[in-house]
């Protein structure tokens, strides 16, 4: 699995239960929240190579904001990351690591990150990583509070957010509403990091102790 957590209870860490725990409250670093896992199972004790096929765990929702009739477009583009509250939803979670089973934990509010470039034409992008809610819920909100109004977004109950999955949304704020369409659904797009071999590293111990660093000023080709 995917980031390596220490012993603990904290997220990001492994209980003694080897249940991997997860919250999503902080989405400042989406890579602290991007979890990936792999399992293989029957295999020998061998020196012969083991390929893992690392999957995300977590799902993504982007919500792609323009603005509409009575809205300007700085109104939208000046929005920040807490001008919009994800409700409803539960921001912890834990994996256990035997088998890679989710069980989703506290529900609560969070808030999304705010991409540096909006996409698709709109006026303000906001994605967050959350936990996957494959069966779709009740009392999901997003709100977005635009000059210091309010306007709620109620997430259709059947709408579901399966691991490793996009769900992009186009947002629309007017004065009097705020409309959002279907969402555009993806795979998650992976990273280009391609393949490799972990390689042996010989080490030898070198004995605490000290030494001369620097180079005498007579040295030829010496700077500060």
């Amino acid at each position: 699995y995917y980031p390596y957590g220490s012993k603990g209870t904290d997220a990001g860490q492994v209980n003694d239960n080897n249940i991997y725990n997860i919250s999503v409250a902080d989405q400042s670093d989406p890579a602290k929240l991007d979890v990936l896992y792999a399992k293989k199972e029957n295999l020998a004790k061998s020196k012969t190579a083991v390929n893992f096929q690392f999957d995300h765990v977590m799902s993504i929702v982007t919500l792609n904001v323009t603005a509409g009739d009575g809205i300007t477009a700085s109104d939208i583009s000046d929005l920040q990351a807490s001008d919009v509250k994800i409700n409803g939803m539960p921001f912890e979670a834990e994996l256990t690591l035997q088998d890679g089973t989710m069980t989703p934990g506290t529900v609560g509010t969070f808030s999304p990150l705010k991409a540096s470039a909006a996409q698709g034409g709109a006026h303000a992008t906001f994605a967050a990583i959350i936990v996957p809610q494959p069966t779709g819920g009740t009392n999901r909100t997003v709100v977005f509070t635009v000059d210091g109004t309010p306007y709620t977004w109620t997430i259709p109950e059947g709408d579901i957010f399966a691991s490793a999955n996009n769900y992009s949304y186009p947002v629309t704020v007017q004065k009097s509403c705020i409309t959002v369409g279907s969402p555009k659904i993806t795979k998650w797009e992976e990273n280009d990091n391609g393949s490799g071999t972990v390689e042996v590293i010989k080490a030898v111990r070198i004995n605490a102790g000290t030494f001369q660093m620097g180079s005498p000023d007579s040295e030829t080709g010496r700077t500060s």
